[in-house]
């Protein structure tokens, strides 16, 4: 780090600020007073504070001679305790970021800060020189120890965060914020463009590879009853690396579109939105396999009159239709999209033939966290209604003037807390008595924490309809710590490690930081009463390593176990067969680790994975008309055969979820994997846990240590937990995986209905597995989720009914 760069101190001498103004003049000067010229300044300076209000300042400015700029379209509301926020780009080509905390006052850089290097290659890995690199938005937290929200960056086509790669194909950024997230935008001539998420860490230096691929061109026309239509949306999307990579355009006045810059591979076309008319629609065309720079002409579409999907948005308790909700459209691998329902909650869209999800996204007022939605495949003859049941205190309103006491343990009031609103990053601080009230606004199903200086409650409060809220501070932060090492066990420097929690079904930012020297990592002033935390580890070159469900106790400091970083060197090859026993073309193969390119299997139905981190791993293969198959490969294999099982036919017309309060159906199975055959009728008066799982999936594989946890926690109290594996794998293969996985709960196989789907399932609707249901003592469906921590919430609740 530079010593004098270090040191700089940024000054702005600013007229008084009124509550709107056009323009604002400052300088910019070093921290001995002396003007700073030629400084570039840039800023969207979006700035919300504590109290929810808001700044921004529309800066675009090279500093002169004397140091002054101006701010343009400086925007306070209402009051001038928010700061403005900056990006200056030094003489030296490195970048600061500035906080001006009062207008008329100084502003200074950041104290933290961190240094990003962005490597681009193409498809074989060689580096791409001269690619430009652009920060979209950088998104921080606790700017500068002010508990808000900045934004800045590249809202503008000109952002400021933008570099050139070099000839080893790296673009550096220095002087970035800690603790933040940040939008990457690669582009180069003649290549696709890409769009990846980073995280900043607290400090040190954090890369990242970005590849860019020579493009497809895929083009053809829209048709509707013989003629060309004009203006709809055409879109192609690519799965790259686990995620959607995405292009579109409009037709042109004779029908045709031509899409440019599509990313190679396993392409999914398909009309993305008709227009103002809802009386057509269009199927999805064919999957098409298209190698870089390949040009695919005459993919046409026909407009048809669609089915017309329908459904309703009711209130969970009395059935009461909700107006204006927006639920969210899902359709294989189309882009989602949003509908609005009308005065008596009910929506609907032209649609073709296929499988559709509807999720609710807000009540029309607001945005809520409740996770229920439901699924059918449709046909003309087979169109029920979707219908999603929303809790009643999502409709409330929002609390004005929440307030409430902060106490310690022995009930003294605490002043100088904060009373956090995790949701939304508001807060507000206890007074002298230890009463706070906040200034703004708070929604219903949003959550309170208190902390002050190395203390912190230990349970967190969910706002419902309360005026006053009261917590106590009855517990500290907690804390964990690891060390990332290599293949040979040896201690890995500089690598980024990143943590999240899962709280009530929100994420709690842990933080992000990198490993020192002797490969060490720490993440402090943590809650002890987030449902569970996870940690992950990665750099350029080696596989990412995860390691989930960490629950942490109120001041605990938990060591994890080492985290293995494997070179991503290894490549695994193999043959997949159809049901036929002939070999499979077009089928894709993926590791379940999310970094590795997907392969596509060869007219010899060849495949091979490369960049997979050393060691063994799951290799699932797939295709529309197949099941997904499983199996076990070691890094360095050519011989792994995959034998692809037959995909029944669609179960049309029937809708998958929304099974809060029914019966618990009867259990259909086959076979029991360490239990004798149990029935409900048997267990009424204990609560039952149904886990809907398979061998191939790879999110049941990741939560099944969780299951077992549940199982060994709460079995002493009665609870009796069930395993539901899918039918269509043979039951020896199931037994074997449960003996290797160490599952000590019974497990079933579900019985196989003529369409492939299980009875049990069928009857209960799971939406997809991982899926889990809670029976309550009468028999009763009382929770319908993915989440293992929703299930163990529910055993709690109904633990103390008795």
């Amino acid at each position: 780090m530079n010593p004098v760069r270090s040191s700089l101190s940024l000054a702005l001498s600013l007229l008084t600020l009124p509550a709107m103004a056009e323009e604002v003049r400052g300088m910019l000067v070093d921290a001995s007073g002396n003007p700073m010229a030629g400084v570039e300044l840039r800023s969207t300076g979006s700035v919300t504070s504590e109290t929810g209000e808001v700044r921004i300042a529309r800066l675009k400015a090279i500093s002169g001679p004397m140091g002054e700029f101006t701010i343009s379209n400086a925007f306070t509301q209402p009051s001038r305790e928010v700061p403005f926020v900056f990006v200056a780009r030094l003489p030296d080509g490195t970048f600061r970021t500035a906080i001006l905390r009062e207008p008329g006052g100084k502003a200074t850089f950041r104290g933290e800060s961190v240094r990003v290097k962005i490597r681009v290659v193409d498809s074989a890995g060689h580096a791409v020189a001269g690619a430009d690199v652009n920060l979209e938005s950088i998104f921080s937290r606790a700017a500068g120890g002010l508990d808000a929200s900045v934004q800045y960056g590249g809202s503008w086509n000109d952002s400021l965060l933008n570099l050139k790669t070099d000839a080893e194909g790296y673009a550096t950024f220095e002087g970035l914020p800690s603790n933040a997230n940040t939008s990457i935008l690669v582009s180069q001539t003649g290549m696709t463009k890409a769009s990846e998420r980073m995280t900043l860490p607290k400090e040190g230096e954090v890369a990242q590879t970005v590849n860019l691929y020579v493009p497809v061109t895929i083009s053809g026309r829209v048709l509707a009853e013989g003629k060309p239509v004009a203006g709809v949306t055409v879109a192609a999307r690519t799965l790259v690396k686990n995620t959607m990579q995405g292009a579109s355009i409009k037709t042109a006045e004779d029908g045709s579109y031509r899409l440019t810059g599509v990313v190679p591979g396993k392409v999914n076309v398909y009309v993305q939105q008709i227009g103002k008319s809802q009386d057509w629609a269009a199927k999805a065309a064919p999957e098409l396999q298209l190698a870089e720079g390949q040009e695919r002409a005459g993919l046409n579409f026909v407009l048809e009159k669609g089915l017309l999907l329908q459904g309703r948005v009711l209130t969970q308790e009395s059935g009461k239709p909700i107006p204006n909700a927006v639920v969210t459209l899902l359709s294989g691998s189309q882009v989602p999209e949003s509908l609005r329902a009308d005065a008596e909650g009910r929506f609907s869209k032209r649609v073709s033939a296929g499988e559709y999800s509807v999720l609710l996204q807000s009540t029309g007022r607001r945005f809520v966290n409740v996770r229920n939605s439901v699924s059918a495949t449709l046909d003309e003859k087979n169109n029920p209604e979707l219908v999603l049941r929303v809790p009643e205190v999502a409709l409330m309103g929002p609390i004005t003037g929440l307030k409430g006491t902060v106490r310690d343990a022995s009930g003294k009031p605490v002043a100088g807390a904060t009373v956090a609103n995790l949701q939304v990053s508001i807060s507000a601080v206890t007074d002298a008595e230890g009463r706070y009230t906040f200034k703004t606004p708070i929604f219903p199903m949003t959550i309170l924490i208190a902390t002050k200086e190395g203390a912190m409650s230990t349970s967190w409060i969910e706002v419902r309809d309360q005026a006053t809220i009261d917590l106590t501070l009855d517990g500290k932060p907690a804390s964990m710590q690891g060390v990332v090492v290599g293949e040979d066990g040896q201690p890995m420097s500089g690598v980024t490690v990143a943590s999240n929690g899962q709280l009530n079904g929100e994420t709690v930012p842990g933080g992000a930081t990198v490993t020192d020297e002797k490969g060490a990592f720490r993440f402090e002033g943590l809650f002890g009463g987030t449902d569970s935390f996870y940690v992950w580890a990665k750099k350029p070159g080696f596989g990412p390593v995860t390691i989930q469900s960490i629950r942490l106790a109120s001041g605990e400091n938990k060591a994890l176990p080492p985290m293995k970083l494997m070179l991503a060197d290894g490549v695994i090859e193999g043959t997949v067969y159809d049901t036929d026993g002939k070999p499979a073309k077009g089928v894709n193969v993926s590791s379940q680790v999310t970094d590795v390119e997907i392969a596509v299997s060869d007219e010899k139905g060849r495949f091979r994975l490369t960049g997979v981190p050393r060691g063994e791993h799951y290799i699932v293969a797939s295709r529309t008309n197949s099941f997904r198959d499983v199996v076990q490969a070691k890094t360095g294999q050519s011989d792994v055969v995959i034998k692809l099982t037959p995909e029944a036919k669609p179960l049309v017309g029937v809708v998958f979820g929304d099974r809060i309060g029914m019966t618990a159906p009867a259990l259909k199975t086959t076979d029991w994997f360490g239990s004798k055959p149990l029935d409900l009728k048997s267990l009424r008066g204990k609560i039952v846990v149904i886990d809907f799982w398979a061998v191939w999936c790879g999110p049941c594989i990741e939560a099944l240590p969780e299951v077992q946890a549940l199982y060994k926690k709460y079995g002493k109290d009665g609870v009796v937990v069930i395993g539901m594996h899918a039918p269509g794998t043979p039951k020896q293969k199931i037994a074997e995986f449960i003996k290797q996985k160490g599952l000590t709960y019974p497990n079933a196989l579900d019985i196989a209905e003529d369409s492939g789907v299980g009875q049990t399932a069928l009857s209960y609707g799971p939406e997809g597995i991982p899926h889990m249901f809670v029976i309550d003592r009468l028999g009763k469906i009382v929770t319908d989720t993915h989440d293992v921590v929703d299930v163990e919430r529910a055993i709690q609740r109904l633990l103390k009914k008795g």
